[in-house]
């Protein structure tokens, strides 16, 4: 069925996830910018360091806001609508926007990228 927890986590994941790769795109930019006039650090991709810094503190954090909710209703018996539609939101916060912001998949080409120009490795 669509109406299923599952079919809804996946839509908000959905809308909350073209942000962060826009997000991650516009990181990527400073990318070569950074570090330019030493010879370590001129090749090291900084936007996408900070875009994965960034999601790790992020979804650390609403983790951490979700367990204090869940405990806080739990330990209140009350587990109202409002309650429901902020751990929804908060989902979607963590796995699209987190999610799409910390992709490996432009840290791996990043890291092979500078593999092949010698910078880094033997």
């Amino acid at each position: 069925k669509m109406n299923s927890t599952f079919h809804k986590d996946m839509w908000i994941c959905a809308l909350f996830a073209p942000p962060g790769t826009l997000l991650r795109w516009r990181l990527s930019l400073v990318n070569g910018k950074w570090g330019r006039d030493s010879e370590l650090l001129k090749y090291f991709p900084f936007g996408t360091f900070f875009a994965n810094i960034l999601a790790c503190v992020i979804s650390a954090s609403v983790a951490a806001t979700m367990y204090i909710i869940d405990r806080d209703s739990n330990a209140n018996s009350v587990n109202t609508t409002r309650t429901a539609i902020l751990m929804f939101l908060l989902k979607g916060l963590k796995s699209g926007f987190a999610g799409n912001l910390s992709t490996v998949s432009t840290f791996a080409k990043e890291i092979v990228l500078l593999s092949e120009k010698r910078t880094v490795g033997p």
